[in-house]
């Protein structure tokens, strides 16, 4: 049997006592032990000038500049890179790059004669241009290559890190049709890390990368605590809750 323990609890200066078992006293410990033992962490915000930069809470981001919690503002011409002091958020296993250099997580939902219907976790339902995509990944975007490389005819990659080349005939979320040395291959994704396309061609723009990964190419405006820009021929936004980063050219 389980004896009951005492913890003693102070609750608006009264001293109260609350009967907890054994197990659920050991898993409070831990847990105050770990809030505890969590360092404390700053906005980031680093300046064109390497030798300076800045720790401390954003107040607020906008089209003057970045406004810090002493309500200094720093305006966009002398920052390099702010960074978010924000937990990650876990990323599909499959996404898209574009080639200008926009990098999507999500789900390819059906594939058309010219474009793709794709399921963006940030923005939704996207119909995207088959000549916009210049790679598909299928193993997670931590998985692809540091460097992809830039063919004159489209290659896929292995989940060992082989090269392949060969025709393409279709790509879709269960296979990739592949006319190679040995005739029609019919590939599925499960053997797929990334399948690449054409050349990504990044413009020199300001560049937002989310908490889950995803990176977006400016020009950006903002309105209110939302990033707005426009992608594929459509206005999105970002709430700045989803901002990870903000990098500038």
């Amino acid at each position: 049997m389980i004896m009951n323990r005492c913890i003693h609890i102070f609750w608006r200066g009264d001293l109260r006592v609350a009967p907890v078992t054994r197990t659920r006293q050991r898993a409070f410990l831990l847990l105050l032990t770990l809030a505890c033992a969590l360092p404390l962490h700053a906005d980031t915000v680093l300046l064109r000038d390497p030798s300076v930069q800045r720790h401390t809470a954003i107040q607020h981001v906008g089209e003057d500049g970045v406004v810090m919690a002493d309500e200094t503002v720093i305006p966009w011409a002398d920052v390099r890179r702010v960074v978010f002091d924000r937990f990650a958020v876990p990323a599909k296993s499959s996404g898209l790059l574009l080639v200008n250099g926009t990098l999507l997580n999500g789900y390819i939902r059906k594939r058309e004669a010219a474009f793709m219907e794709f399921r963006s976790a940030s923005l939704g339902a996207l119909n995207i241009p088959l000549e916009a995509i210049a790679a598909v990944y299928y193993a997670g975007r931590e998985n692809l290559p540091a460097r992809l490389p830039q063919p004159r005819e489209p290659i896929w990659i292995d989940r060992l890190g082989a090269q392949h080349t060969g025709k393409v005939l279709w790509f879709d979320a269960e296979t990739i049709g592949v006319i190679g040395s040995e005739g029609l291959e019919r590939i599925p994704v499960q053997r797929v890390n990334v399948l690449v396309l054409q050349r990504v061609s990044v413009p020199r723009e300001a560049r937002l990368r989310l908490r889950n990964g995803d990176g977006f190419i400016g020009p950006f405006r903002f309105d209110g605590e939302h990033m707005v820009f426009t992608l594929l021929d459509r206005e999105h936004q970002v709430p700045s809750g989803a901002w990870a980063e903000i990098i500038q050219p």
